[in-house]
């Protein structure tokens, strides 16, 4: 019995639904006679061309009394404040050909009048009657009916508009901005996103329910047009990508190598992808690099970072080398048991849906653990190793990468980035490193982006010298290996380096150092450094094989450079007073090792010794007892006495007159001999790491310059909440308040449940803000406060600080 009641009772409702259907569609009609017949018999057009049917004379008065009536429900249906204005209405339209064309849509090229509003465009349904697919009573969202009141004035930033918006619905004042919208040029890219999406229901309708409409191709050209303009907004992306995804592979099979264009949307894996990678498991195909990549950024629960974001281009050469280094000939997954793709279009408007056939059975592979697992972890050690350049890159102006912010990159793409820059600076070093040409220090630092300041500190040269280390150039200011600090007026030359990572100066580098620069001193004690000595100390570098190659290109810079300045010699000279007592006795063996080593002394260079003698606070004896015990030495050995030259005019206290010697001969330093005599004085090293470098300055820490504020990235401002309920978020914050049903739908669209994601989302909120986030039933509330700024807000925001 209780079963025949509840099937009575339903069917008491639906008969009653139908009834009040079937009366709002009547009263729609009468309003219609009624303006027809009050406008006269010579005009019969409305917006869909269809001649009215006129009842018979004798109703008129009465159908205009039920009018008044008709228009005051569609007053009260679509009027939004009793300030605004509404213009009383007609639709006349210009055809393209000679005949009434029956179908409310317009071509391109098309024109209709709406009021006082010119559409030019086309593409848009205008009419009194568009039913929804399986839905005899409802019109389509994107129908223009013309009946409907327009207020003068607009409602441009779509305080009005609702989330689903349809045109019989939305406010006359919306009315009027969207159709003002539709006149223009429909490309101003800070349109409210409403509008484009209500003119998006009607492209989407045309492609997708009228089959073998003449238009299809011009269609598609225009919503690949409105997602050039309007492709920033998530939604609005999802949606149009999804459409001209499913139009394609509905029209024509997916081809062998596609690889489809499209980004995450937060929601689920896109339909091109899916397909992209089931025809290559199908087909027994590797999976490549680019795809794989793809694959890993679009799928909804791959963390897409800033520095994957910010620096794109170079995230995908990073990702890409990876792949093909871990998997030279791609990844290939096994056939086995995989679910079919199931293609199915939900209308954006939510008016339809659509089963779409797939060609052949395409398995659906990202329900799989791989090749997700593989291709995130990839993705995510590629993320990592930007983080410093995409840290350096947004402390830049505009965000533009400049030579200190791509000398953070890792060392395989610095150079390649490096020869982007406008001005490109590594070039110019390049050639100068190769010529070991000198360089004003100022124009070095210039170049490479440094400020030295009036007065260049150890931390400033040594910041310049490491983003020159990390392009592989060395510099002989480097204040790790230099003597002195230089000064922005010094010249240095720039040499090569095999390893670009910053070093510092080995106990045989220094031995090495203070053995060149004893040996330039005395070369250069008769104001003359010979090519010879030259060739001499450079094969003496080369030979030895406790230096690295890069401590010997540095040792031969050193050598360039003071070969061309020797008054920088004499800061070692002024180093040597500070040797303390055993040091001195080896270094002093070291000097006259040195200037003996030839066989030869010329006075200048004993002169020399007796200045660095006295500078180290040792007695003048001691140097003439160290002359003579080497002269001693060389006659046990069997070589020649020790033979002094002095220059005519000049004279020499108790010492002879040797013969004149060879005028082909110069200062000859045998390093054989200076290297056994240093074997055996290996404090040398020792006396040169505690003397010959200056004490480090204490270190000043330097503030960072701030990071310019850009737009947070989602994944950063929701941390800890799952991707596909940031893209769900993202899409319920943009109005406080919601009804039930299209709360619903919106989960439901992006393939989750409800009330787990209501619980979800309030669960994130609760750990983050002690509130929750969603609230209510019937409307459901959004705490809008809660989250952070929007994009609006966060542009204004730029603006004052650019300001």
């Amino acid at each position: 019995m209780s079963l025949l009641v509840l099937v009575g009772i339903a069917y008491y409702f639906r008969r009653r639904a139908k009834r009040r259907r079937a009366a709002i569609h009547s009263v729609d009609r009468a309003a219609n006679f009624a303006e027809a017949i009050e406008a006269g018999p010579s005009t019969s057009i409305l917006a869909n061309d269809e001649p009215l049917r006129f009842p018979p004379q004798g109703t008129k008065a009465s159908l205009k009394a039920h009018d008044e009536g008709v228009k005051a429900w569609i007053f009260q249906r679509g009027y939004s404040g009793p300030e605004a204005e509404i213009i009383p209405l007609s639709a006349t339209r210009e055809r393209t050909s000679g005949k009434t064309r029956n179908s409310p849509w317009l071509a391109a090229g098309e024109s209709v009048s709406i009021g006082p509003v010119n559409i030019a465009g086309g593409m848009i349904y205008v009419g009194t009657s568009l039913a929804k697919r399986g839905d005899a009573y409802g019109d389509e969202n994107c129908l223009i009916d013309p009946r409907l009141p327009v207020a003068k004035g607009g409602d441009r930033f779509g305080q009005s508009m609702g989330y689903w918006p349809s045109y019989s619905q939305i406010s006359p004042e919306a009315r009027r901005s969207y159709l003002e919208w539709l006149a223009g040029s429909r490309s101003d890219p800070d349109t409210y996103i409403g509008y484009v999406f209500l003119y998006f229901y009607g492209l989407e309708r045309r492609l997708m329910l009228e089959e073998g409409c003449e238009d299809a191709n011009a269609v598609v050209a225009e919503v690949e047009r409105l997602l050039r303009v309007y492709g920033s907004n998530g939604s609005f992306n999802r949606y149009a990508t999804e459409l001209l995804t499913v139009r394609k592979f509905w029209k024509s099979p997916p081809g062998i190598g596609d690889l489809p264009e499209v980004e995450g949307n937060g929601f689920e894996v896109p339909t091109a992808v899916k397909v992209a990678l089931g025809v290559r498991v199908r087909d027994g195909r590797e999976i490549e690099p680019d795809l794989l990549l793809r694959y890993a950024a679009s799928h909804p629960e791959t963390r897409v970072r800033t520095p994957a974001k910010r620096a794109a281009a170079l995230h995908r050469a990073l990702f890409i080398a990876e792949a093909t280094r871990r998997y030279p000939n791609g990844i290939r997954i096994s056939a086995g048991r995989f679910k079919p793709i199931k293609m199915e279009y939900r209308a954006c408007s939510g008016s339809f849906s659509l089963d779409i056939p797939a060609f052949g059975a395409i398995p659906d592979v990202t329900g799989r653990a791989e090749p997700i697992t593989t291709a995130r972890a990839i993705f995510e050690s590629c993320s990592d190793q930007l983080d410093e350049y995409s840290r350096a890159l947004g402390r830049s102006p505009g965000l533009e990468p400049s030579l200190a912010s791509v000398a953070k990159l890792p060392a395989g793409l610095r150079r390649a980035a490096a020869g982007a820059l406008p001005t490109c600076p590594l070039t110019q070093f390049d050639i100068f490193a190769a010529a070991r040409t000198p360089m004003p220090l100022a124009d070095v630092a210039t170049a490479a982006g440094v400020d030295l300041g009036a007065n260049s500190g150890k931390g400033k040269l040594r910041e310049l010298a490491q983003l020159l280390t990390a392009f592989g150039l060395g510099n002989t200011a480097d204040p790790s290996f230099a003597v002195r600090a230089a000064t922005s007026e010094d010249q240095v030359i720039l040499f090569p380096l095999s390893d670009p990572v910053a070093a510092e100066p080995t106990a045989a580098y220094r031995s090495a150092q203070l053995s060149l620069m004893l040996g330039m001193l005395v070369g250069h004690a008769d104001s003359h450094f010979h090519e010879l000595e030259k060739k001499v100390l450079l094969s003496g570098i080369q030979s030895s094989s406790a230096l690295s190659v890069d401590e010997k290109s540095r040792l031969s810079a050193e050598i360039e450079i003071h070969e061309r300045y020797p008054n920088r010699l004499d800061e070692w000279v002024k180093k040597l007073k500070d040797i303390d007592g055993n040091a001195k006795e080896a270094v002093a063996t070291e000097l006259v090792a040195v200037a003996a080593a030839d066989g030869t002394l010329h006075p200048a260079e004993i002169k020399k010794l007796e200045t660095l003698f006295k500078r180290m606070g040792l007695d003048e004896g001691k140097l003439y007892m160290r002359l003579h015990d080497g002269a001693q030495g060389r006659r046990g050995d069997g070589d020649d006495e020790l033979e002094m030259v002095i220059e005519p005019g000049g004279n020499s206290q108790g010492a002879p007159i040797p013969p004149e010697p060879d005028k082909r001969s110069a200062t000859r330093i045998d390093l054989t001999r200076l290297n056994s005599i240093r074997s055996e004085t290996r404090v040398t090293a020792q006396a040169l790491a505690e003397i010959f470098t200056e004490e480090e300055a204490e270190a000043i820490s330097l503030p960072l310059a701030p990071e310019i504020p850009t737009m947070p990235d989602d994944d950063d401002l929701y941390e800890g909440l799952e991707r596909r309920y940031v893209a769900l978020l993202t899409e319920l914050r943009s109005q406080a308040e919601w009804p039930a049903a299209d709360l619903e739908a919106i989960v439901r669209a992006a393939g989750l449940m409800p009330g787990a994601a209501v619980e979800r989302i309030n669960d994130w909120a609760l750990d983050r803000y002690d509130e929750l986030l969603i609230e209510g039933s019937d409307p459901f509330e959004i705490s809008i406060h809660l989250l952070p700024v929007e994009k609006a807000a966060h542009s204004q925001t730029m603006e004052s600080v650019q300001a």
